[in-house]
């Protein structure tokens, strides 16, 4: 997966990665803070720079199976619904 930051706080996240998936495009979100994971729960603390990036990351698909142009129609498709 290939990480992205939604930077436009105008954007809904969320709502990207819905329209991304929508259109076939596999987007999720893989990279999470380790403290929200039940085995590091008690190791909560203020990360108020890795909340902010958390909160506003996307993960794109990226790979060897990808071919260029399907790379460039998901850099085409992210940027376009991105749009606010």
């Amino acid at each position: 997966m290939y990480t992205a930051l939604v930077a436009d706080e105008r954007i809904d996240r969320n709502q990207l990665l819905e329209n991304l998936n929508a259109e076939g495009i596999a987007a999720g979100l893989v990279r999470l803070p380790n403290d929200l994971y039940s085995a590091l729960k008690d190791e909560e603390t203020e990360l108020p720079g890795v909340r902010r990036f958390a909160d506003r990351q996307i993960s794109l698909p990226c790979g060897w199976w990808l071919l260029e142009r399907d790379c460039a129609h998901i850099a085409e498709r992210a940027n376009a619904l991105a749009r606010p």
